[in-house]
């Protein structure tokens, strides 16, 4: 209600971090009893019609948000949209047939960061890990760090040597995730809005 009232008034406060993590070093053990779907552009296309018959098309779209989904869901519909054309991959985690969560890999060169209203530089052997979610059933047992694995480990199997990430930094729980994981902090990000006065920092 306090962060309604706020987005009401004009009012913006952010402090994130922006993590990175180079991939030539030694990847940690991984649980082997998670199963991992990587969605692409064409994957998802080959998949669409097997999708909508087994009623699953809209859980794919709750992969981008369950906040007010049924008034959103044309907006969803067009946020997966350019994700996928612009090559950005889905991957979803499976214990047994339940989702447990799911991450995006972005492989632009500049990814745009509604939250910071600015746009973090990717170069060309860089990508970035972002919109990890864990279902509330699934948190506290360490899968978000498993996730994360997997991903580090396909972004190498592409010979990427290096990946971002951007957390909140009072999401603790997720910011604990990709430092257990070799991440490190590469800088700070602050973002202050007032109306149309707005200020932002990076140290």
């Amino acid at each position: 209600m306090i962060r309604y009232m706020a987005r009401i008034l004009g009012l913006k406060k952010v402090h994130v971090v922006l993590l990175e993590r180079f991939l030539n070093t030694k990847m940690q053990p991984r649980n082997t009893n998670i199963k991992y779907v990587h969605i692409s552009r064409e994957k998802l296309y080959f998949l669409l019609p097997e999708l909508i018959e087994n009623g699953l098309i809209d859980e794919f779209i709750l992969l981008i948000s369950k906040e007010y989904y049924e008034k959103r869901r044309k907006k969803l519909l067009d946020e997966l949209n350019e994700r996928l054309n612009n090559n950005d991959e889905c991957v979803m985690a499976y214990l047994g047939k339940e989702l447990i969560g799911f991450c995006w890999l972005c492989f632009q060169e500049n990814k745009y960061e509604p939250d910071i209203e600015n746009c973090i530089y990717i170069k060309k052997d860089t990508s970035m890990i972002y919109n990890l979610k864990i279902l509330k059933l699934f948190r506290g047992n360490g899968f978000a760090s498993e996730l994360i694995l997997e991903c580090l480990s396909y972004l190498n199997y592409k010979n990427y040597s290096r990946t971002l990430a951007m957390v909140a930094v009072d999401n603790i729980p997720s910011l604990n995730s990709f430092l257990k994981t070799g991440f490190k902090v590469k800088k700070s990000i602050n973002l202050y809005r007032l109306f149309f006065l707005k200020k932002y920092s990076e140290h």
